[in-house]
């Protein structure tokens, strides 16, 4: 395995971290965009996040390559909910078509799935009080799963390539879902009890505004 094609994949996935991290304060700090928005920009920054890695394969041998397309996929639905989860795959499906080929059918098919998962396990999540690890590995877990059922729908072909690149696309489905998933929660946790102390701090200034009107009323009758 090419460890500089592994330190770009990783390197591509800490960028969207970044990203996530600083529009989030951003979006929140900002009335010029519709909050409901958020999910729009972050579903197109990770579609092309996912392009990327399409783009940067990592090499397993000379004739041996896979990527992580699936893990941004899963990663910003799980924090941003199935629509951001959607337009990345949506984003990813269209330069997928774009490239062509016998496989682009089952590659469209594959990053939909990998969305659809991603935004069941959270619904389980959201049930269990929030995004656990048992999620995340469970997502990671389906993702593989996803990835399996996309490489049979190209029939011989299709299980003799997965036959040589099964371990790699388990390790980053299970890695790379169940590790990033810890560093993107804690951002969205953070960014959420900042809004949370943000609008506390509102209340309060607007509860002993009008406390002070009231005085004020009171004391001038």
């Amino acid at each position: 395995m090419d460890v500089h094609h592994v330190t770009e994949a990783a390197g591509i996935m800490f960028l969207g971290l970044v990203f996530y991290s600083y529009t989030g304060r951003w979006l929140a700090s900002t009335r010029r965009i519709d909050r409901r928005l958020r999910p729009l920009l972050n579903g197109l920054a990770f579609g092309l996040l996912t392009v990327a890695l399409m783009i940067s394969r990592i090499e397993i041998s000379s004739s041996i390559f896979v990527d992580a397309r699936a893990v941004p996929i899963a990663l910003v639905t799980l924090v941003e909910g199935g629509w951001a989860g959607l337009v990345a795959a949506l984003v990813a499906a269209a330069y997928r078509l774009w490239l062509g080929g016998s496989g682009s059918l089952a590659g469209v098919l594959w990053l939909l799935a990998t969305a659809g998962a991603a935004t069941l396990t959270l619904a389980w999540a959201r049930r269990d009080g929030g995004v656990r690890a048992r999620h995340a590995l469970a997502l990671g877990g389906a993702v593989f799963v996803v990835t399996f059922a996309s490489f049979l729908l190209l029939g011989a072909r299709g299980l003799e390539m997965f036959a040589r690149e099964w371990l790699p696309l388990l390790v980053i489905s299970i890695a790379g879902v169940g590790g990033f998933t810890r560093l993107f929660t804690d951002v969205a946790n953070a960014q959420a009890a900042e809004a949370t102390r943000r609008e506390a701090a509102e209340l309060r200034a607007i509860t002993l505004l009008a406390a002070r009107r009231h005085t004020r009323s009171t004391t001038r009758s």
